[in-house]
């Protein structure tokens, strides 16, 4: 059986040796036994929020998916919808007064922050996502990728334009979309 240990090195572990998952011992080699081994802490991963959301220009949610990598609670989803669809009165405010597609944080609740990315001509669909990461080039990356895969399925002419999106394809790519640049 392969300890944790030997996963890191190589070489077998010293008697009375054993693994900390808050310290890495990493060991010298060619003086073994005899130099203290160096120590590398470990830093924890942070949970990402991220919901995402497509808008039809009736209001109306046509596709919707929890795409980070935080503990998903029932009670959390229905915030993050909350917060997306009171976003919305600002988004639509704020949309005429400027030409760019993507409107990096235009709303804040506590920690999370909300972009929007509208499809050219503000007329037709809106996709918002709420985050809590700063990596504004991954968001607008992610936008533009998602738009044209929505911009797909409009071309199959068995969707029926602004009903839910139920393609196991379309969500699976999105939620890979998402891995990739959140």
């Amino acid at each position: 059986m392969v300890s944790q240990q030997d996963a890191i090195s190589n070489e077998p572990p010293l008697q009375g040796e054993r693994f900390s998952p808050i310290n890495k011992t990493k060991r010298l080699s060619g003086n073994r036994g005899r130099t203290p081994p160096t120590t590398t802490s470990v830093v924890p991963v942070m949970a990402t929020t991220a919901c995402f959301i497509i808008v039809s220009r009736n209001d109306i949610p046509i596709y919707e998916a929890e795409v980070g990598s935080a503990i998903k609670k029932e009670e959390a989803a229905h915030q993050h919808q909350f917060i997306l669809h009171a976003a919305l009165d600002i988004v639509q405010d704020l949309v005429w007064t400027t030409s760019a597609m993507f409107l990096k944080a235009m709303d804040r609740f506590n920690d999370l922050v909300v972009s929007v990315y509208v499809t050219a001509g503000h007329i037709l669909h809106i996709l918002m996502l709420l985050h809590d990461s700063r990596n504004e080039d991954g968001i607008k990356s992610f936008f533009q990728e998602v738009h044209e895969l929505y911009i797909k399925i409009l071309l199959n002419p068995l969707y029926l334009p602004g009903s839910r999106i139920t393609s196991s394809h379309f969500d699976t790519k999105v939620r890979a979309l998402a891995r990739k640049y959140l």
